[in-house]
């Protein structure tokens, strides 16, 4: 029962059961922090003997209720703030049930909701006065049980200003009642009677059309259900009316307590004009995508001014490298976990859907593409494959670019940009391993002497050291968010997802560099591309619609890669269409990638791919996708992410220089890594204090 706690609101938290221990026995501990109250009676009866804490809000939870992902508490409340709320409520999700009151429903058009005059009391958020007064109401009419007809006596008899969310919703999953609906309805026609608010009569509570909302002494519009009324922004609805509804009932309510709601028969309660509210302008809104991807694409475009003019061609290819994997891992860091689907609810955490939508729209692409070559007279032929080696070898090289693929979603969707870079910064090693092991037994002779270089003390020296760094990152990370306990299950996943990602990337490389020599088959990398799409798509299919998995949405909560396809669909379509566009950059980045392997040996492409983590991971800081972590492991983060650095460069110089006294090349990397180290660390001091 983590509920308000885990969004970081203290809480207190009663459960009413309304069978005794032998009708529906409990255990207490399950239910912990929340306290079980075994209560004979109906709902409004447990309203009367809850005793309100020093809170300053009151929620109320249906037993037939549950919250969607996009419902945030803490966002209810900053939002009734702002607003001077005295009660919210999400919207319903019809698509659950179709039996809901009008009133209920989302307005898509509303920014983020809307003041009403009419909330059900499904999950409501009461402010405490507002919530004494109800109370009040209900302790002096003993006829009120199953509390039909109490929530539209409320905003009048409260003077509360009350409000829907429509940018958050709640789904009733419970369609039978537990009670009699006649005996309800009774009990309403009562309740009204004994409060007649003339305002109630004509039309349905809360059944607006219009966008201007209306006070407690405002004539609503008059219309239909079938024909709503149409409203332009320039010609407002103006209401007139000359003497406001007087309400009257013999015997008022007593207001029990020192300070009372001040109601005044001639004042009436001040709503916004517009009819809609805003949310608390605190929480933070997305990065924009192109302020995001601006550092990747300047670089993209001198790496290919460099290629182009045959001036430093390996530099050009290098950038490009790096363009091309930065643009590609911020693009989809920010489809995954920062795209804005609802307010309060961002990311599409959809990994292995968002992997397959990049093989068929890559397939869909390249078969564009032969299409347009044949028609311009340019005509091209894809390379077949001859035999069941060659159909094995695809197979496995799609299965290795899934689980790659696949897991490193997965992981972006559930850690910050810095860890799993981090993470993926140790593929040197893994790649390292792999590499030797695969060559040790397919290997020729020649080709293992030529190696020897990469078994050597430095070498492996400085991997470990950029593996160690890449791990403290991690930790310092991790450390920083200790408080969020709620979490651990999914860090634990996105770390082990990230860690089974780079091994097979691994894998991949090396299968990729291994088709002309081991396999006999030479494929250009348009062509596999086009012969891994496919596969690759199958093999996702089960995951996508069976595997279930945390997402971001929910603290705890699993779903589909499907369920989260189908929800987002309904919320902001236009979500799935960026998925979808990462298609386009895939299919470019995976056939620069291949060109890249076989021109490249696999780890040297790894070391590249490490360097562009690192400076990726700056980006992030730098443009505010992530937060760096608080003091004093911002410190520890910015030494490992300086140290690692340091590896990498001298790995990259020890690959180049080939020295002769791998000794001298550890004492020297050794005091180079540790100089910029401390370099890095002191920096930092300066620089954390200036950003903050």
């Amino acid at each position: 029962m983590r509920g308000p706690g885990a969004e970081g609101l203290p809480w207190d938290c009663k459960i009413y059961v309304y069978k005794n221990d032998t009708e529906l026995p409990l255990s207490a501990s399950g239910f912990a922090p929340c306290e079980i109250v075994r209560h004979q009676g109906a709902w409004m009866d447990h309203w009367r003997v809850f005793a309100p804490s020093d809170k300053p809000y009151v929620v109320q939870w249906l037993d037939s209720i549950q919250m969607d992902p996009n419902a945030n508490m803490k966002r209810m409340i900053a939002t009734m703030a702002k607003n001077n709320l005295h009660l919210i409520s999400p919207a319903y999700n019809n698509s659950y049930w179709k039996l809901m009151h009008p009133a209920a429903l989302p307005r898509k058009d509303n920014a983020i909701g809307r003041v009403t005059d009419f909330v059900e009391f499904q999950v409501s958020i009461f402010t405490r006065d507002s919530f004494r007064c109800l109370q009040s109401v209900i302790e002096e009419t003993p006829t009120i049980h199953l509390g039909w007809g109490v929530d539209f006596i409320f905003p009048k008899l409260c003077g509360a200003r009350v409000g829907i969310v429509d940018v958050m919703t709640q789904s009733k999953w419970r369609k039978e009642k537990l009670y009699d609906p006649k005996e309800a309805q009774r009990e309403m026609a009562e309740t009204l009677r004994k409060f007649p608010l003339e305002v109630l009569r004509g039309y349905k509570p809360g059944h607006r059309h219009d966008s201007p909302s209306w006070s407690l002494h405002e004539q609503p519009v008059q219309h239909t259900w079938s024909e709503p009324v149409q409203h332009t922004w320039s010609e407002p609805v103006q209401h007139t009316w000359s003497e406001p509804v007087q309400h009257h009932w013999s015997e008022p309510v007593q207001h029990n307590w020192s300070e009372p709601v001040q109601h005044n028969g001639s004042e009436p309660v001040q709503h916004n004009r517009s009819g809609t509210f805003e949310e608390e302008d605190t929480f933070e809104d997305t990065v924009l995508l192109r302020k995001i991807l601006a550092v990747p694409s300047v670089a993209l475009l001198v790496g290919v001014a460099q290629k182009s003019s045959n001036n430093m061609p390996t530099c050009g290819t290098f950038l490009i490298f790096f363009g091309a994997q930065s643009f590609l891992t911020l693009y989809m860091k920010n489809v995954l976990s920062q795209s804005v689907v609802a307010h309060g609810l961002k990311g599409l955490p959809a990994p292995f859907a968002v992997t397959g939508m990049q093989q068929l729209v890559s397939f869909l692409a390249i078969v564009l593409l032969l299409k347009v070559l044949k028609t311009s007279g340019m005509q091209y032929k894809p390379k077949g494959l001859e035999s069941w080696n060659q159909v094995r070898a695809t197979v496995g090289l799609a299965a290795c670019f899934v689980l790659n693929v696949g897991l490193n979603n997965l992981s972006l969707s559930l850690l910050d940009l810095s860890v799993n870079l981090a993470i993926r910064s140790t593929a040197p090693f893994t790649a390292l391993f792999v590499h030797l092991a695969v060559s040790s037994y397919t290997s020729s002779t020649e080709q293992q002497q030529s190696q020897q270089q990469y078994k050597s003390p430095a070498y492996i020296l400085l991997v470990l050291a950029g593996t160690i760094s890449s791990t403290v990152l991690a930790v310092a990370k991790r450390q920083s968010n200790m408080a969020y306990a709620e979490l651990d299950s999914n860090f634990v996943l996105g770390v082990s997802a990230c860690s089974l990602s780079i091994f097979f990337a691994s894998v991949e490389l090396v299968l990729i560099s291994k088709f002309v020599t081991d396999f006999g088959f030479k494929l250009n990398p348009l062509d596999t591309v086009l012969h891994v799409a496919v596969p690759a798509s199958l093999l996702l299919t089960p995951f996508v619609f069976y595997y279930k998995h945390p997402v971001s949405w929910f603290q705890d909560r699993l779903l589909t890669d499907w369920e989260v396809l189908r929800l987002a669909a309904d919320l902001n379509p236009s979500v799935i269409f960026l998925a979808l566009g990462s298609g386009l950059l895939a299919v470019g980045y995976n056939i620069f990638l291949y060109t890249m392997v076989q021109n490249f040996s696999p780890h040297l492409a790894a070391l590249q791919s490490n360097f562009n983590k690192v400076v990726t991971v700056c980006i992030s800081i730098g443009l505010g996708v992530e937060q760096m972590p608080r003091y004093p492991w911002n410190y520890v983060m910015m030494g490992a992410m300086a140290s690692g650095f340091c590896s990498f460069a001298g790995i990259g110089f020890l690959t180049q220089s080939r020295p002769t006294n791998p000794k001298v090349l550890v004492v020297v990397a050794v005091v180079v890594i540790f100089g910029l180290s401390a370099s890095g660390i002191a920096y930092t001091l300066f620089s954390t204090k200036v950003v903050n």
